[in-house]
């Protein structure tokens, strides 16, 4: 392999075990454009290489607007970034104000069910999700009860990723340590499709955020202690 081709995370040599440390997240996101807009294409080829040599970087394209995404730590990285896509690309871009990445989750259990032709549900599709908040770092966790004797699997398939695109978007922000549950379908065999499933599950998603009520969780950067006098030795151990 030419040296070259290399990149983050790879082996030179007999592969051993190492102590494996904890990556922090990118905590801030900046939305980012070509100048020209024709540029788009050797924008998104450029960020690409970029996010591959630099782990602590992720690159995201917004499904619905389409607007290119970057997540980041901090304005100097910003700064390091336009002035690399300028120098080593030759692509001049415009970046909007870094904006902090925030997480949801939901304050309970709670069972959301929209049936076919419910009240305002225009699809042909009917969905029941059951949303449960987790122990923190327990990430999401998905699972389905509905048999695939009852709803085919090109069905499941729809329900299972427009619940993912919900979880992802959130009301605020990315929902974390939550497992979602599918435990109740209803289908037209003529006209239901798997597009009716996909979209009525993140719907069902928002509802039950929105019903429950959720904990919007931004990242800490800094904060103050204050404590009794001579009590610092012990909170500095802790």
């Amino acid at each position: 392999m030419d040296a070259k081709e290399l990149i983050c995370g790879d082996w030179v040599g007999v592969k051993t075990k190492l102590l494996v440390l904890s990556q922090t997240k990118p905590l801030l996101m900046v939305g980012v454009r070509p100048i020209p807009v024709a540029s788009r294409r050797e924008l998104l080829e450029a960020l690409e290489i970029l996010t591959m040599e630099d782990p602590y970087l992720a690159l995201n394209v917004e499904e619905e607007t389409e607007e290119i995404q970057l997540k980041l730590f901090g304005n100097l990285q910003r700064e390091i970034i336009q002035m690399l896509l300028k120098e080593r690309f030759h692509l001049d871009t415009e970046f909007d104000s870094v904006i902090t990445v925030k997480k949801d989750k939901p304050l309970a259990e709670i069972t959301c069910i929209v049936p076919l032709s419910g009240p305002g549900n225009l699809l042909q599709a009917g969905v029941g999700l059951t949303l449960e908040p987790l122990e923190e770092g327990s990430g999401f966790q998905y699972e389905t009860k509905v048999s695939f004797g009852d709803l085919t699997k090109s069905f499941q398939n729809g329900v299972r990723e427009g619940v993912e695109k919900g979880i992802r978007k959130g009301l605020y922000g990315e929902v974390v340590d939550t497992k979602v549950t599918f435990m109740y379908s209803d289908y037209s065999s003529v006209t239901s499709t798997p597009s009716d499933f996909r979209r009525l599950a993140e719907k069902v998603v928002y509802q039950a955020l929105k019903e429950i009520g959720i904990m919007t969780m931004e990242p800490i950067m800094r904060y103050t202690l204050t404590a009794p006098q001579g009590y610092a030795k012990k909170l500095m151990a802790e």
